[in-house]
């Protein structure tokens, strides 16, 4: 199977290294969703609190400390996330005139085509209902929905492993539709414990995983890319003896509003 990755024209340098193509696997929180990663806990639990009330289980200042509890324990729930797992975003669109402009700045970055069966070792490709634990990087693809995922009580208190990551994964891999245009699959690792040095501006840890080069099979520049950065991608393909890799840069269609690619 082969994917896509988008990058802006600043990560030439830092994406394309001396043993391959280094991603970063970002923490939800450093994603561009605010919705990422967030669940339906409080609408179901204010269903529950609701209930308890109206059957005078409990009162109505007790309702409202169940409420800032829970409220607090839906910022635990986010935090465990981040701290736990990460994310590589990927797509089937090499040619989204959109995702051009949003992450490779307005065209002046580039598209790397990965083949992911090339290295099977990296990570294994699951379906949500057959994930094991054991795997630390899955690929699965994103379910697009118009309502968040709904919090699973009775999963907390079965506390069997396997499922919660199926649940947890379930959680990473959707999204609001509106941005079913990327058509997105996620590679979600898990970082656990893996201290990182390096940190971006949001004081985020910046954790990678590396690709080989031999995995890469296309470097698509953007319309805008500069000769400069032309050069570099050229001679990166030289000094890793890559020349399998094809490097191809997108041009306007004449007649219409596409977009296609000429060799280099």
């Amino acid at each position: 199977m082969n994917l896509f990755k988008y990058y802006d024209d600043e990560k030439f340098k830092l994406i394309l290294r001396d043993k391959g193509v280094n991603m970063r696997i970002s923490q939800i929180y450093s994603l561009n969703d605010p919705f990422e990663s967030r669940i339906n806990l409080l609408g179901v639990l204010q269903k529950t609190l609701n209930l308890a009330v109206h059957s005078k289980k409990i009162s109505l200042e007790e309702e409202k400390k169940y409420y800032l509890h829970f409220k607090k324990t839906e910022e635990e729930f986010l935090n465990y996330l981040n701290e736990k797992f990460g994310i590589i975003s990927l797509t089937t669109k090499p040619k989204n005139k959109l995702m051009w402009s949003h992450y490779a700045n307005s065209y002046k970055g580039f598209c790397i085509e990965l083949d992911l069966d090339s290295h099977p070792d990296i990570f294994k490709i699951e379906d949500t209902n057959s994930l094991r634990s054991h795997h630390n990087n899955v690929l699965i693809k994103v379910d697009y929905k118009k309502n968040r995922v709904d919090f699973d009580q009775g999963l907390l208190e079965r506390r069997i492993e396997r499922e919660e990551n199926i649940y947890f994964h379930k959680i990473m891999s959707t999204k609001e539709d509106i941005w079913e245009y990327e058509d997105e699959y996620r590679i979600i690792g898990t970082i656990g414990n893996k201290k990182s040095m390096i940190k971006d501006a949001n004081q985020i840890p910046i954790h990678t995983l590396l690709f080989p080069a031999s995995s890469i099979r296309q470097i698509i520049l953007g319309t805008l890319c500069t000769k400069d950065n032309i050069e570099f991608v050229k001679q990166w393909i030289n000094t890793q003896n890559a020349h399998h890799i094809k490097l191809t840069q997108l041009t306007l269609c004449e007649s219409s509003y596409d977009l296609k690619t000429i060799d280099l």
